[in-house]
């Protein structure tokens, strides 16, 4: 008989890394149940809970497996059987063979609206991954002042603020978007504000 009793609030962000040779779904499940019991059945007898992972196979196979694919997105619906709703999981994968690494975001959720949340966490998640390298050979000057643009400063505030002309902020402006190799102010603003998000959520979590 299935439980009404409602899990506790799961964090936003689970984020999980392995070497490539000792990861296994085996281990990620291991890693996703730990982190409920700890945070959602707290207090709660859960030796014998009964649980089973549902996800795609063949796109997980193959994403380990292709030496080309670096990153990608899938569902995972982790049943708890003692409970009336499965808990479903939006996870990005992300691969670096050069480190040796798999990096395993986890994103609950529940509903539509979480579902949405995802998809806008997903882009900016993909922005940060393929500019975070770019982002690095700006100077400490130029990611003040990419801080500054992300907040909606113009370049006359952040001139201001820095005791320099709304000239100098342009041309530090023209070269940060030379070097993360963007187009436009908006394509500027998207990636500053995800290299900063995720840098601060992941060191957070």
């Amino acid at each position: 008989m299935k439980s009404n009793i409602k899990l506790r609030p799961i964090p936003s962000i689970l984020e999980f890394n392995a070497t490539l040779e000792s990861f296994t779904i085996e281990t990620y499940k291991h890693f996703l149940f730990e982190r409920l019991v700890n945070v959602s059945l707290i207090d709660m007898d859960t030796e014998h809970l009964k649980i089973d992972l549902k996800y795609n196979t063949i796109r997980v196979n193959e994403f380990i497996n292709d030496n080309n694919k670096q990153q990608t997105s899938l569902p995972i619906s982790f049943k708890i059987k003692t409970f009336k709703d499965d808990i479903i999981f939006y996870t990005f994968w992300v691969k670096d063979r050069v480190r040796n690494e798999i990096n395993i975001i986890a994103f609950p959720a529940h509903d539509h609206q979480e579902m949405k949340l995802f998809k806008l966490y997903y882009e900016m998640y993909s922005i940060y991954v393929s500019q975070k390298q770019k982002y690095n050979t700006l100077s400490r000057r130029e990611k003040e002042i990419a801080s500054y643009i992300s907040q909606g400063l113009s370049n006359k505030e952040i001139a201001e603020l820095l005791f320099l002309s709304a000239h100098t902020i342009k041309n530090h402006k023209n070269n940060i978007m030379h070097k993360l190799e963007v187009n436009t102010s908006f394509s500027l603003l998207k990636t500053v504000y995800a290299y900063e998000f995720f840098t601060r959520e992941l060191v957070m979590n």
